[in-house]
């Protein structure tokens, strides 16, 4: 038992911490938790949980005797009932003085210390704040986890091994020919992601205006011209993008492009986080739906959509937990249903991911929520075990995918290897080791960077199985910390009919400059920055060639000063540290850090979200029930 129980003694300590913290009016500090919750504490409340007074002091003091490592009590008079019920009774208590008292106190900093404005300050924390909360307490107030903490249960949930994982999804992994792309014919991706929309975007406003957003009417007039927003969006400036622009995008693709697939992955919604609300953020996607609708052709073109994590309200705060986000999923199912169909639009609906088979390519389009492994998605911390069962949605999806000798590609927003935690995206990682022979291809973006990531075999570490593609974005919004530049970008991907792998990539961007130069006019052309094949000279874009290019990166100061140049989008981008374009290529936060390190994955740290969720769990079953107690002996 005591593999079960270690684990959770980091809740129990930190739950009964918040808890002396939490509950302790402002006015009055208890010494123990009987003293912290005391005034919270009706025989109304006691009745409804079934407990008496004793039973719930008896309960706080033995905890509050582990917590402070006192001497405990014997626990036989202390039923696993009664722990059950005095931790539901307690998460139920309201919090609400403790998240305004740390509204407050983040306030004071973020302002005072004049990291952002006071509006902004104020608008985001009053957002982001009340969600943490809830997840932070939902998680280290729940009675199955504590009462086993604290010796008054049995254990009820058992850790998820994350290597047993692994080592089952490759056990069955079949030994393939790799297949070689045969050039007889081929077919065209379109992919743009992150849009980044500001719908009160105004030319001649500040675009350097201290806040995390700018170029907005609420900005002002520049205070000089070389910080004027320009008309067709800004370079170099923490600026989201005017509506016309998308416009101008779509219909290049349209009418210049002509793809057979054109994926979306996400992020409409602009920076603005302290100003937005559900409807503003729903709104943005419909809004690029309804553009795509109109100037594209979709009979020709197959659109396939998919969220991002700035879709959320607030921002990459996506509840998988409860119907909250229910709005949203509903309003893309209908918005996108013309696109991908009544069933694929009803599982939208219900989970916001979904999968479609086109005949003609024989390839099936697999399109994922990434908010399941978003690092800063503060409602993981309540549960991050395979949020909507997407993973194990997947694997299945993969199996029949298998079966049938498709081609399968794979479309989302967040890459697993930049911002996703670690215990999903070593997940993900397998299951592309185990289907690399079917997986032909996996389209990301929220980087707003030109990059790839390539996946290595777990039983030969050297063999590329698997890449993603992760593509420039519309919008030419940077942080205005980074000092970086990016224009807004197209990408298409010709993959080879016969076999479906991906054989060229041609980045187009727009020439900003030019056009706010020209200033309205009725058509805009995207210029080809590169294509992958010549700019490289390797002989397709299959694992096997990034990895090759990603061995160039370290050996190569030619290929290098591309790279870094289609990484900024910049042709007088620095050179910098080759070594960090290297790490960041390979395919988990994780294994980019051991690259960074030269240390193992295993002595890395955690993202501070993956340390409060803890490890996968699931409730334990009879079987795990014997095999504790045969452990006690």
């Amino acid at each position: 038992i005591q593999n079960n129980i270690k684990p959770m003694r980091r809740y129990f300590c930190i739950t009964l911490l918040l808890l002396l913290v939490t509950l302790t009016p402002p006015a009055s500090c208890g010494d123990t938790l009987r003293e912290a919750v005391m005034n919270y504490v009706t025989p109304d409340g006691l009745a409804k949980y079934n407990l008496t007074e004793v039973q719930f002091y008896d309960v706080l003091d033995h905890a509050d005797n582990m917590l402070f490592r006192r001497p405990v009590d014997s626990v036989a008079s202390m039923p696993c009932g009664a722990c059950q019920a005095t931790f539901s009774f307690i998460s139920s208590f309201k919090y609400e003085w403790l998240i305004s008292a740390a509204e407050f106190i983040a306030y004071e900093v973020c302002w005072i210390t004049g990291m952002y404005s006071a509006p902004v300050c104020k608008g985001t924390l009053a957002r982001m704040l009340p969600f943490m909360g809830h997840s932070v307490f939902k998680h280290f107030l729940d009675p199955y986890r504590v009462c086993p903490a604290i010796m008054l249960c049995e254990d009820y949930y058992k850790k998820l091994s994350l290597e047993d994982y692994i080592n089952n999804t490759i056990s069955d992994k079949p030994t393939k020919p790799r297949l070689t792309p045969t050039g007889r014919a081929t077919f065209k991706i379109a992919h743009v992601t992150d849009a980044h929309v500001n719908f009160d975007y105004m030319p001649g406003s500040e675009a350097n205006c201290g806040d995390p957003d700018c170029c907005d009417a609420s900005n002002g007039p520049a205070r000089s011209q070389e910080s004027a927003a320009g008309f067709w969006g800004t370079v170099g400036y923490p600026c989201d993008t005017p509506p016309r622009t998308i416009e101008q995008a779509i219909r290049f693709v349209d009418k210049k492009l002509q793809p057979d697939f054109l994926f979306w992955t996400g992020d409409t919604v602009g920076h603005f986080i302290w100003k937005q609300d559900q409807f503003t953020n729903i709104n943005a996607t419909v809004w690029m739906s309804d553009v795509i609708k109109q100037n594209l052709n979709t009979t020709r073109t197959r659109v396939l959509p998919i969220d991002g994590n700035h879709e959320c309200y607030p921002v990459n705060v996506y509840d998988f937990h409860s119907d909250r986000d229910d709005p949203l999923r509903v309003a893309f199912g209908e918005a996108w249903k013309d696109w991908i169909g009544e069933q694929a639009a009803e599982s939208v609906k219900q989970r916001m991911y979904y999968s479609l088979y086109y005949k003609e390519f024989n390839a099936r389009v697999i399109a994922i929520d990434t908010n399941a492994c978003a690092s800063k998605n503060w409602f993981l911390i309540e549960d991050p075990t395979d949020p909507a069962g997407m993973l194990k949605w997947l694997k299945a999806e993969l199996y029949d995918a298998e079966s049938k000798d498709q081609a399968v590609y794979i479309v989302g927003h967040i890459p697993s290897g930049a911002d996703c935690l670690y215990e999903w995206a070593a997940r993900y990682e397998a299951i592309v080791d185990r289907f690399s022979y079917t997986i032909r291809g996996q389209f990301f973006g929220h980087t707003h960077h030109d990059l790839f990531q390539v996946f290595y075999g777990r039983k030969n570490q050297s063999e590329p199985v698997g890449s993603q593609f992760i593509a420039p974005s519309l919008t030419s919004f940077v942080d205005d910390y980074l000092n970086q530049t990016v224009h807004p970008s197209i990408r298409v991907i010709e993959m080879d009919a016969d076999t479906g792998i991906p054989v060229n990539i041609y980045q187009y961007r727009l020439n900003l400059a030019k056009y706010n130069s020209l200033g309205d006019v009725e058509e805009m052309d995207w210029d080809l920055a590169y294509d992958f094949r010549s700019e490289y000279n390797l002989s397709d874009a299959s694992p096997e060639s990034l990895h090759q290019l990603r061995e160039m990166i370290r050996s190569n100061e030619t290929i290098a000063r591309k790279v870094t140049k289609h990484f900024f989008a910049n042709e007088n981008a620095t050179l910098g540290n080759m070594t960090e374009f290297y790490c960041q290529s390979l395919s988990t936060d994780m294994e980019q850090d051991a690259c960074r390190s030269g240390k193992s994955v295993k002595e890395q740290s955690r993202d501070i979200t993956e340390w409060l969720t803890g490890s996968w769990i699931q409730p334990m079953n009879e079987t795990d029930v014997l095999l504790v107690t045969m452990q006690r002996g």
